[in-house]
């Protein structure tokens, strides 16, 4: 079992979304970047959100940037403690981005505004969800 899968194993013991759980935002720690690295790779979720998932390097390249990005909100989900997913919200200007998954596959072009993204594990709901 990888170190992030064991991260939400607590998280996944608990059943899926349907029981009461204490959420909250908080800033990204670099601890949470392998689990969010692993949520990223989930074919269900990448079939959703018609994204395509990114390489470890592709990966710790694109968070590099998001992190040292003035213009880029992004915070971590916790459930009970438990890294769940993160959020995000920044400018677009026009690229088909995403601040955490990497370009939508049809490459259409985005009309200049704020965009918000969220990803989270399946311990969540049962499916990982990108958006």
């Amino acid at each position: 079992m990888t170190p992030a899968a064991q991260d939400m194993s607590e998280l996944d013991s608990k059943g899926p979304a349907n029981r009461e759980s204490v959420t909250q935002l908080r800033s990204v720690e670099p601890v949470d970047l392998p689990i969010l690295f692993e949520f990223q790779l989930d074919e269900e979720a990448n079939e959703c959100a018609a994204t395509n998932p990114r390489s470890k390097d592709e990966f710790d390249a694109h968070w590099t940037a998001i992190l040292s990005d003035v213009k880029v909100s992004v915070r971590t989900i916790l459930a009970d403690n438990v890294v769940a997913g993160c959020i995000s919200c920044f400018e677009a200007d026009g690229d088909p981005v995403s601040a955490i998954g990497s370009e939508h596959r049809s490459g259409e072009k985005a009309s200049p505004r704020r965009r918000y993204n969220f990803c989270y594990g399946k311990s969540l709901s049962g499916h990982c969800h990108r958006s």
